[in-house]
């Protein structure tokens, strides 16, 4: 059995595929963390070990901040982010 990296073994496409799936994998990872760590943190409120500090601020001007953020990635998976005129 050969002891040469893994890297070395595999074409290029292969160690593409490999990265993407690694990459792919530490993503939901992430993503499954937060989620925990989020699903934990209401389980703290809801058992008054956690206080919850109210706020008030401007909505819109919280999306028009996390617009062009979120945007690209919107974008990448073929989707679309439509701004609708505020009603008063």
């Amino acid at each position: 059995m050969s002891t040469a990296p893994i890297s070395a073994t595999l074409a290029q496409s292969e160690r593409d595929a490999v990265l993407q799936a690694m990459s792919t994998t530490s993503r939901f990872s992430t993503r499954g963390y937060a989620t925990i760590k989020d699903i934990l943190d209401l389980s703290k409120i809801e058992a008054g070990k956690m206080i919850l500090n109210l706020e008030t601020f401007d909505i819109a001007a919280l999306i028009n901040n996390i617009i062009p953020i979120i945007k690209p990635m919107i974008e990448k998976n073929g989707n679309i982010l439509e701004k609708l005129p505020v009603q008063n």
